[in-house]
């Protein structure tokens, strides 16, 4: 049985845990050094707009254009050669994390299709998905639900870090 002085001790422990993983989240998403944009001196139409789509749009406009796109209305170039499929967030369903996974999502799929694939470019795109949703985590409000929210945001990333080398640049 646990006595009302205990549960406060409890509920101390838990807040602390939660603040140092919401912590680890802000210096996880820090900035770090990219590589340059441009791979050659000519970079090519598709690379520099899925470089801007990724690393240089606000997640919202992101969601806005790839869902005008699902819906059909945004298939001109260069826009219809992308992969803008999604699984969502895999295994791990978060709502309100969700429009980070399909950017992250798009990330993967399109780096593919290009010329250079590297474990930087990788960390790129990981990075960026973890930037997205401590971006996410930053709107939602009181203390609680912000440390949470963080928490869910460390191990999505930590996830794709650990297990994310297979799906991408897979060809």
């Amino acid at each position: 049985m646990v006595l009302p002085f205990q549960f406060v001790y409890l509920a101390a422990a838990l807040a602390l845990v939660l603040l140092v993983m919401s912590a680890v989240a802000s210096s996880q998403c820090s900035a770090v050094h990219e590589p340059s944009l441009n791979r050659t001196s000519y970079p090519s139409t598709f690379e520099n707009t899925r470089e801007n789509l990724l690393f240089h749009t606000n997640l919202s406009d992101f969601i806005r254009i790839r869902d005008s796109h699902s819906k059909g209305h945004c298939k001109h170039f260069p826009y219809d050669l992308y992969d803008w499929s999604s699984n969502g967030c895999s295994y791990a369903p978060s709502k309100k994390l969700e429009p980070c996974c399909h950017r992250h999502d798009f990330g993967y799929r399109n780096y593919q299709k290009a010329q250079g694939c590297t474990n930087d470019d990788r960390k790129k795109v990981d990075k960026q998905f973890c930037r997205d949703m401590v971006g996410v985590c930053e709107k939602k409000g009181w203390f609680g639900s912000l440390v949470f929210c963080r928490a869910k945001a460390v191990v999505y990333y930590t996830g794709v870090r650990l297990g994310g080398k297979t799906s991408f640049c897979t060809k």
